[in-house]
């Protein structure tokens, strides 16, 4: 809009002097159709202000977002409220910004799983999108007394969400938390689980990726199997005044830290498939 001002003015300026150039030519009689110098000056004058424009365009970019600038992050800008009266749209969109915070949330986790790294972590980002999704969400309307089918499967879909959304808050509080991690890599047998688990997070984000949805499934059963033998470990060994109290207490605490993020990252990338609408033979989870 701004061009088009910009270019109108111009126009407006340099009309006088492009009719002084064209008026001999359209008295002279010779083919001079005042119509047609008209629609010459309008596109000679469009090529001449886009090649006149353009090397300033990224400059130009920069103007109009100043002047304008976007509301919230890019995840963010799927929530539009025009799409609130189609409901099977509104979910499409809010899936699309699950999946993106999803993805923030287990590269963090990854990070956290592996010690070493000191890179800043995004929780505010986490927060900012959860906050701004649940507000989404709660606005959309379905309705699961509808006898179409198309609404039952919106009115399901709608619920997924939900799941989802409840099970990435929990597992961003969970990440927010002190996570004496560095403990359970003192462990042989705990130790490749912590790896499985970081490379099962790798491509868990995408809704249809079921294999690594399977994976930390599985990972979730082994982690609960070994649950009650690493506590008994555990405790042997501060009975035997092997560890002292502080490591012991360090060493169950980071089991039920990394058992309850794994639980709920497999949740997250059950019910984001559900919300994808591939429907699996199990039944759906909490």
């Amino acid at each position: 809009m701004i061009y088009n001002i910009l270019t109108g003015v111009a126009a407006f300026l340099l009309l006088d002097t492009y009719l002084q150039l064209v008026a001999p030519w359209i008295g002279s009689g010779l083919r001079g159709d005042p119509q047609v110098a008209l629609v010459a000056f309008h596109t000679t004058f469009n090529v001449l202000g886009v090649l006149v424009v353009l090397p300033f365009a990224p400059a130009f970019a920069r103007l109009i977002v100043w002047i304008v600038p976007e509301k919230g992050s890019a995840t963010l800008q799927r929530l539009d409220d025009r799409l609130l009266a189609d409901a099977d749209a509104a979910i499409d969109a809010t899936m699309q910004t699950l999946t993106d915070l999803t993805s923030v949330a287990f590269a963090a986790l990854r990070r956290q799983l592996d010690a070493a790294s000191e890179e800043e972590q995004p929780f505010n980002e986490l927060r900012e999108g959860l906050d701004a999704t649940r507000a989404y969400l709660e606005r959309i309307r379905t309705n699961p007394l509808s006898q179409e089918s198309q609404s039952q499967e919106s009115h399901l879909r709608h619920q997924e969400s939900l799941h989802a959304l409840d099970h990435l808050t929990r597992l961003t509080a969970r990440l927010q938390e002190a996570t004496p991690i560095e403990v359970l890599k003192q462990d042989e047998r705990l130790q490749p689980l912590v790896v499985q688990i970081a490379l099962a997070l790798t491509g868990a984000a995408t809704p249809r990726d079921v294999s690594s949805e399977d994976e930390l499934e599985r990972l979730v059963q082994v982690l609960r199997r070994r649950r009650d033998g690493f506590r008994e470990r555990t405790i042997e060994i501060a009975a035997r005044s092997e560890a002292s109290g502080k490591i012991v207490l360090a060493r169950l605490d980071a089991f039920r830290w990394l058992l309850r993020c794994t639980d709920h990252a497999w949740r997250i990338t059950y019910h984001l498939r559900q919300v994808a609408w591939d429907p699996p033979a199990k039944a759906s989870l909490l």
